[in-house]
């Protein structure tokens, strides 16, 4: 009984931690900024006003000024209502044009501007991510201090948090109701103003400039490993009352989980859903491929995958290989992509109907399972996976919009573009139109070609399986753009394959539910694998799980000693569905990375066993062959086989090279090869020093030796594709270094496609150390677990958090500036970006017309070809990226710049705003000979 009590009380501790951490999250600048002391009660010689009167537009409020810019402090608090949003409105300066703090406002996004001696410009633009709209309050208060940070709260939400050693605002002529100069008057009501001003002294300055650079990012680390240590401490309550198998062995023991526990997580997923948009949208895609997933679950899922729980993995499993190979079909036959979603209902519904009338005691027994396990598995939801999501979506999890984040690989950009072009109604029939194009060009002139146009062929690109996910992803969220759901869409994908390696763990390889749970909480935090997805290579990501369960059901057929033709014909059938979602997914792992694999392990086994057991590999063969047959009629896999073969035989492949040479230790998580990489250095070879090369060779040695007590098992027939991963591995590694010692792109491919299966390997093996190593030293097999899963925990938060850092995320309104520009005729028109400060791999899935990168177009190089020929009759759209908060006077030779958009020049003339005119601009050849002559200098 007291077990029972403490338990509880245990679960009940930990629902409340995530249930007050979940609140302050969604607030967690306004939570910091109420709960730590104010910087404001260290000024020397504070100044503190308060304004009665309130502003109504005509004349701004003078507030004073402060001589002395060093360690200077401000502090605003105010209330305001805008009226009209024209002409740029200013709401406060402290000292005109740049040179101080502002606030201005563009249609309904608004921007603090502050002076910055670490930028380029001299001054910093900083767009607040929520929307200004005209008639409404807003509570605005902003915190800045020189050489230190600018905080921005709109209704108690911090919405601007930026730290900077260059921050240098004078304070010469503060301002309520207007800034920059006297024509950007504000037009509304200001009240309840307050201003303290002054400034700090030396001492307290320095102790705030070594307060982290972001504080806000500080917390959320702490806060995101206090929930994986709260989770993982969960399993081990041994420490406070009896063991870990006693909170199993209690929901065990109970015939039904108490109404009033479900009833408490499912409000607490809700509110989760309600207030945090990111994780509503992945739980949305969730319950979609659990709902289309079923039927197929029933038919085709062989048994040895039907373990209780699992069900909850493998029905939207099943649901994602449909959705995979249907949705490519609707490709392949230029059918509308929008038109999946109800075709997907439809089959459901149909299937549903059929299976409940021919298969009626196998529907009836799934959906029994399902209600009984039902609670314990929202349980399991709610403690575990509902954690790890967050803490893997967090880079856009308090953007206050649903949005993508990009920070080296472009990659991200290319795929949204491509089901962006579907979700608006392009078809692959259409995309065919342009292959005369690319006559004649090798893959790395299409590269080229693309890099100079912000052209992505879509007759050249075979991801059909991921474009038609991310585009019924973006269908069922309600979403208006691809790049609102592109990155949380990895998340599905992603979670599958740790649900995989869960599995493995336990149901293969023996491993206790403790021991499983946390290899796949520490393989779902290993850098490398987080790498994989946030740097865009998301093909490969949404391919893995496909890969893995191919090898999985390789092995599976392995250790049977016999099995029914029946049985067989079903293995067959499964592993089909998977080779042609492979196939249309990322078609390399399967012709390039298997059969290598398969050979390894053929010739492995019959050095260990002497003897072939040929049935395994015939099942594979067959399931290859009749998942080839499947995707046939989509009419790519010929175009797709001969445009990757030139890809790797004319460039070699290619990729940007990673920061290191991954050692083992580094492969399995137990240190970042990423943790020294930046936007600065992307694509460079960093090196080691002497002692973190001897540290890592030691703790890669003690893994390896770890594996040496496993692989000395005798009698396992398994260990033949276990030892072939690691060979070919390391194989490779060898090949590649001799060929390219400063390229090792192909190197980190290969480990990754083969990392799940090591880890798998590598943490069984760790139970064999334990016996013989380390009983002595921990009690408890599972507090040895916990111990090393926490470095990989812990290096993996490390990695999240840097990415959260450095990535940038896609603007709100360039998100909207799409649905803005389905108005205007894009037919003919080159787009020419004389002004970008965005990366520009952005733009093509916002504004698809083909652009003329000047950095990267050779008209000598391209003259002589077809499509450069077909580019002297475009019009030319002058791109001009405004930056934020930063407009340009109507004045003789400047630009009328509107709506973050475009303009159309005629021999250096502003003709039309290109968002309200289709008329024809100047053709190619004069726009290049004129534009730099004629109108450059003025701009």
């Amino acid at each position: 009984m007291k077990s029972r009590i403490t338990i509880r009380i245990a679960l009940i501790t930990v629902l409340l931690a995530l249930s007050m951490l979940a609140a302050h999250l969604v607030n967690l600048g306004g939570f910091i900024h109420i709960h730590l002391p104010q910087v404001d009660d260290f000024i020397d010689n504070p100044e503190t006003t308060s304004v009665s009167q309130d502003s109504n537009g005509n004349t701004p409020i003078v507030l004073g000024k402060l001589e002395k810019t060093e360690n200077a402090y401000f502090r605003l608090k105010l209330r305001f209502r805008l009226d009209n949003a024209e002409g740029f409105p200013n709401l406060f300066q402290t000292a005109v044009f740049n040179d101080g703090l502002r606030m201005e406002i563009n249609g309904t996004t608004a921007a603090i501007v502050v002076a910055d001696s670490s930028v380029k410009e001299g001054y910093r633009v900083i767009i607040l991510p929520n929307a200004i709209n005209i008639g409404q309050w807003y509570k605005l208060e902003v915190v800045a201090l020189n050489g230190g940070y600018v905080r921005a709260f709109l209704n108690e939400q911090n919405v601007v948090d930026v730290s900077s050693t260059g921050i240098s605002m004078a304070m010469s002529q503060i301002l309520v109701g207007g800034g920059f100069d006297k024509t950007r008057m504000f037009r509304g009501q200001i009240d309840s103003i307050s201003l303290k001003k002054g400034n700090l002294s030396p001492r307290v300055g320095a102790v705030v400039r070594n307060i982290p650079n972001s504080l806000h990012s500080v917390l959320s680390l702490i806060s995101n490993v206090g929930i994986l240590i709260s989770i993982l401490l969960c399993l081990f309550i041994k420490k406070i009352n009896g063991t870990a198998g006693k909170v199993t062995n209690y929901f065990r023991s109970l015939d039904q989980i108490p109404i009033a526990v479900s009833a408490s997580l499912i409000f607490f997923q809700i509110l989760l859903m309600l207030v945090l948009p990111p994780y509503r949208n992945v739980a949305i895609t969730y319950f979609f491929l659990f709902f289309i997933g079923i039927n197929q679950y029933v038919i085709l899922t062989p048994s040895f995958l039907k373990e209780r729980f699992f069900y909850f993995l493998f029905i939207p499993f099943n649901g994602l290989l449909l959705l995979t190979v249907l949705g490519s079909y609707f490709i392949g036959f230029s059918i509308d992509i929008k038109l999946l979603v109800p075709v997907l209902f439809g089959v459901t519904v149909l299937g549903n109907l059929i299976n409940f009338k021919f298969n009626r005691e196998k529907f009836i027994l799934i959906f029994s399972g399902l209600k009984t396990d039902f609670s314990r598995a929202l349980i399991f939801f709610t403690l575990f996976a509902t954690p790890l999501i967050l803490c893997l979506i967090s880079p856009v999890l308090f953007s206050g919009y649903s949005t993508s984040p990009y920070r080296i690989g472009p990659d991200m950009a290319s795929y949204a573009k491509m089901a962006q072009y579907l979700l608006d109604g392009g078809t692959w029939t259409e995309a065919n139109l342009r292959a005369g194009e690319f006559i004649g060009m090798s893959p790395g002139g299409i590269n080229r070609y693309s890099d100079a146009t912000m052209s992505w062929p879509l007759m050249y690109y075979f991801r059909w399986g991921l474009t038609a996910f991310q585009a019924t992803v973006t269908t069922i969220t309600l979403s208006k753009h691809v790049f609102e759901t592109a990155f949380i869409s990895m998340a599905i994908p992603y979670l599958f394959l740790c649900g995989l390696v869960l599995f493995w763990l336990k149901s293969r390889m023996g491993l206790g539910v403790a021991a499983a749970l946390l290899g796949a909480i520490a393989f779902a935090l290993n850098p490398n694998t987080i790498n994989l997805w946030y740097e865009g290579f998301y093909g490969n990501v949404f391919a893995l799980c496909f890969f893995i369960l191919i090898l999985f059901i390789f092995l599976q057929i392995r250790g049977m000693k016999s099995f029914k033709d029946r049985d067989m014909i079903q293995f067959i059938l499964f592993a089909s569905t998977v080779f042609a979602a492979s196939l249309l997914s990322y078609g390399e792992c399967v012709f390039f990375v298997l059969p290598p694999f398969l050979v390894f392990v053929f010739i492995v086994d019959f050095l260990l066993n002497r003897s072939i057991k040929w049935a395994p590999y015939l099942a594979i063969l067959g399931s290859a062959c009749i998942g080839l047959l499947i995707v046939l009629p989509c009419d790519f896999i010929v175009h797709w086989a001969i445009l990757t073969l030139k890809q790797l035989t004319q460039e070699g492949g290619n990729g940007y090279t990673q920061p290191l040479w991954a050692l083992p230790h580094e492969i399995l998580g137990y240190s970042s090869i990423y943790l020294e990489a930046t936007p600065d250095v992307a694509g460079r070879l960093l090196s080691r020093s002497s002692t973190k090369l001897f540290a890592g060779l030691i703790i890669s040695c003690i893994a390896l030796y770890s594996l040496l007590l496993y692989f000395r098992r005798k009698g396992k027939e398994e260990n033949a594709l276990y030892l072939s991963c690691i060979l070919l591995v390391a194989l490779l590694a060898c090949l590649v270094y001799y060929k390219s010692p400063n390229n090792n792109y192909t190197y980190m491919k290969m480990y990754v496609f083969f990392l799940p299966i090591i880890f798998i390997t590598f943490w069984s093996s760790l139970a064999f150390a334990y016996e013989k190593h380390a009983v002595n030293l921990f009690n408890n097999k599972n507090l040895f677990f916990l111990f090393l899963a926490l470095p990989i925990a812990i290096n993996g938060m490390v990695y999240i958090f840097q990415y959260k850092e450095e990535s940038t995320l896609i603007e709100n309104y360039k998100i909207g500036l799409h649905s803005e520009i389905e108005l205007i005729n894009f037919n003919k028109v080159i787009m020419y970006p004389f002004s970008m400060h965005s990366n520009r791999t952005m733009y093509p899935a916002i504004l698809p017309a083909p652009w003329i990168i000047p950095a990267l177009w050779d008209p000598d190089h391209w003259k002589d070809k077809p499509y450069y020929k077909n580019f002297i009759n475009y019009k030319v759209y002058l791109f001009i990226e405004k930056e934020s908060s930063h407009s340009y006077e109507v004045q003789h030779g400047k630009v009328i710049f509107q709506n973050q958009c475009c303009i159309i020049i005629d021999s250096g003339k502003v003709v039309r705003d290109a968002v309200n005119s289709e008329d024809d601009s100047v053709d190619f050849d004069i726009f290049t000979n004129s534009i730099k002559e004629s109108f450059g200098k003025e701009l």
